[in-house]
C-alpha cells in the first residue's frame, strides 16, 4: 500500500460509484462545475440536490448523502444516522468543515477537506476542519489540510478515526478529554505544533492510537506547550501501541498521563520520549525502511523491521489500504500491512541496459516454490510506469516450479538465444517498465497491484548488455547478493547465472 506525502491539487477529476451501505437511501448532491457524475448516463432523471447541506437536512438516519468528484465550497452540518460519502480523497473535495454536535451514527468518509480561508486568502491554520462535540462520529478515509485543528474532539465524545491522512495543519487531532477516541491506520504529518494531542487536564483522554504513521510534526510548535507526534496530557487513559513514530520534533510525550504504551517504533525525532514518556522493551528505535520517502510512500518496503513487529492484542483488521491484517506471522507496525505473497517467486536476472537500447531489456524470473504458478496478470513496476504481464506470441503463461521465465518487451528483437522450453512473458506497453534503467528497482506484484511477489532492489550499473544476476537463489534479495553477470555473453535469460569455475578471488561474492 501507498502512503502519500505530497499534497493534491485542488481538481475535480472523474470519480468511482460509491460503495454503499445496505439501509436507508441515497440523496444525491448535483456535482459542480468542475466535477462530473460517474456515469453521467445512469444519473440522468435523477433528483440532486444543489449542496451538500441541502442533501444532510433532507436526509433521514439511515441514509447516505453521496457527493461525486468536483470542489464544494460550504461548511456542513451533520444530523443523526446520516453519511456523507464522497467519491475518494483527490476526487470529492470539500472547502470548508464539518461539525458534529451531540448526534449519533453519523459520519463523514473518502474525500480531501480544506481550510477556507488557506483557499480564499492563503493564510493557513485560522479555521477546525472537522469539530465533534459531544455525541458520535465516524471519520473514514478523509484527508484534511491546513486547518488549525484538521480533527477536534471535546470531552464525552465517542470518535472513530480511520484511515486519514492529515497535513499541514497547526495539530492533526486535538482531543479534550473524549470518553472514547480511536485513531488508527491514519498517516499524520508535518502539523506544526503536533499530530496528536490529548487532554491536558481534568478526567483526561480514554483512546486507543494504534497502527498510525507520524512523521515530522511539531517544528512550529514551542516547549511551552505539547509539540511532537504523540501528547498525552495528564489524566488521560490513552493505550498507544502499533504505531510508527519518525522525525517529529517530540517522538512520544506523556505529561503525568496514566496511559500505556507498546511496540512503537520511535526513531530519529530530536526527542524520542519527553517527560514521563520512556522507551519500553517492546519499543524499536531503528529505521523503518521506508517504501520510496523520495516519491511520498511511507508505507513498508521489503525487509522493513516494522514486518510482523506488532503487537496483536492492539491489532485491527485492515490497514490504510483496506488491506487485511495481518499478513504474515505477526501484525506489522504503522499504517501499512506489507502484504505478502503466497506465489514463491524470485527476480532473478535484469538487463535494464541491453546493448540494443529499446527492445533487449528483460527481466527474469523464477519459480522458487513446490507448484505452478500462472504469471498471466501479474504487475511489474520499476516505478515509473506499471504494466500487466500476458503471454509472449502467443505461448504459455504457467511457470513450472524450478523453472525460469523471463519477460521481454513486446518488441523483442531475437538478441538472446532463449531455450524454447523457457516461459515468455511480456507487457502490453512497447517498453518494459517504460524503458528499464540500471538505477530503477523492480517490483514484481499479484494481480491487485499492491501484494508483493517478488523485488529487485539493490541496483547496479554493470555495463552496456551485461545484466545484473542473483548469486544465490535462497539468499534472496538482500544486500551483496547481486553482481554484474559473469557470463561470457554478458547475461543468461532463462537459464541459472555463470559461476566460471577460475579460482579467482575477485570472482567471490560475500552475501553475509
Amino acid at each position: 500500500m501507498s502512503a502519500r506525502l505530497m499534497l493534491p491539487a485542488l481538481l475535480g477529476l472523474a470519480s468511482c460509484a460509491p460503495d454503499l451501505a445496505p439501509g436507508g437511501q441515497v440523496l444525491y448532491v448535483a456535482p459542480p462545475a468542475d466535477g462530473e457524475w460517474h456515469d453521467p448516463d445512469a444519473m440522468r432523471g435523477v433528483l440532486a440536490f444543489t449542496t451538500i447541506q441541502d442533501a444532510v437536512d433532507a436526509a433521514s438516519s439511515g441514509d447516505t448523502v453521496a457527493v461525486p468528484a468536483g470542489t464544494y465550497l460550504e461548511d456542513v452540518v451533520m444530523a443523526d444516522g446520516v453519511t456523507v460519502q464522497g467519491a475518494g480523497q483527490g476526487q470529492t473535495y470539500v472547502v470548508g468543515s464539518f461539525s458534529f454536535t451531540s448526534l449519533s451514527g453519523a459520519g463523514v468518509e473518502s474525500l480531501s477537506l480544506y481550510d477556507s480561508t488557506w483557499y480564499s486568502t492563503g493564510t493557513a491554520r485560522t479555521t477546525v476542519g472537522i469539530d465533534v462535540d459531544g455525541g458520535e462520529a465516524a471519520i473514514s478515509d478523509v484527508e484534511a489540510y491546513y486547518f488549525l485543528h484538521a480533527i477536534s474532539v471535546a470531552s464525552g465524545s465517542d470518535v472513530d478515526v480511520d484511515g486519514v491522512r492529515l497535513g499541514g495543519n497547526l495539530y492533526g487531532v486535538v482531543d479534550a478529554g473524549s470518553t472514547d477516541l480511536s485513531v488508527t491506520n491514519s498517516f499524520i504529518y508535518s502539523n506544526l505544533g503536533g499530530g496528536i494531542a490529548t487532554s491536558d487536564g481534568g478526567s483526561g483522554t480514554a483512546a486507543t492510537i494504534a497502527h498510525n504513521t507520524l512523521v515530522s510534526n511539531g517544528y512550529g510548535g514551542s516547549t511551552a506547550y505539547l509539540t511532537g507526534a504523540i501528547s498525552m496530557g495528564s489524566g488521560g487513559t490513552e493505550a498507544v501501541y502499533n504505531n510508527i513514530l519518525t522525525n517529529n520534533y517530540y517522538g512520544l510525550n506523556c505529561y503525568s498521563c496514566g496511559s500505556s504504551w507498546g511496540y512503537n517504533l520511535v526513531w530519529g525525532n530530536t526527542t524520542g520520549y519527553v517527560n514521563d514518556a520512556s522507551s519500553v522493551s517492546s519499543d524499536l528505535s531503528t529505521d523503518p525502511q521506508y517504501a520510496d520517502t523520495a516519491n511520498g510512500d511511507y508505507g513498508l518496503a521489503a525487509g522493513s523491521p516494522c514486518i510482523d513487529a506488532g503487537s496483536s492484542t492492539w491489532g485491527v483488521s485492515a490497514d490504510l489500504d483496506g488491506e487485511s491484517r495481518p499478513q504474515g506471522s505477526g501484525y506489522d507496525i504503522g499504517m501499512d500491512e506489507y502484504a505478502s505473497s503466497s506465489i514463491d517467486l524470485l527476480i532473478t536476472e535484469v538487463m535494464a541496459n541491453a546493448a540494443t537500447e529499446g527492445t533487449g531489456e528483460f527481466v527474469e524470473v523464477y519459480n522458487a516454490g513446490s507448484a505452478a504458478v500462472d504469471l498471466d496478470g501479474l504487475v511489474l513496476t520499476d516505478g515509473d510506469r506499471t504494466d500487466t504481464l500476458q503471454a509472449y506470441s502467443g505461448g504459455s503463461t504457467v511457470l513450472a516450479a524450478g523453472d525460469y521465465a523471463v519477460i521481454l518487451d513486446s518488441e523483442y528483437a531475437s538478441d538472446y538465444a532463449i531455450d524454447s522450453s523457457v516461459v515468455l512473458m511480456t507487457t502490453g506497453d512497447t517498453n518494459l517498465g517504460n524503458g528499464l534503467t540500471t538505477s530503477d528497482p523492480i517490483t514484481l506484484y499479484e494481480a491487485d497491484g499492491a501484494t508483493v511477489v517478488a523485488t529487485y532492489s539493490h541496483v547496479g550499473d554493470p555495463g552496456d548488455g551485461v545484466s545484473r544476476e542473483l548469486v544465490i537463489l535462497a539468499n534472496g534479495d538482500a544486500a551483496g547478493n547481486w553482481r554484474d553477470s559473469q557470463c561470457s555473453s554478458g547475461s543468461s535469460p532463462g537459464d541459472a547465472n555463470c559461476f566460471p569455475p577460475s579460482g579467482d578471488p575477485a570472482d567471490l561474492v560475500i552475501t553475509e
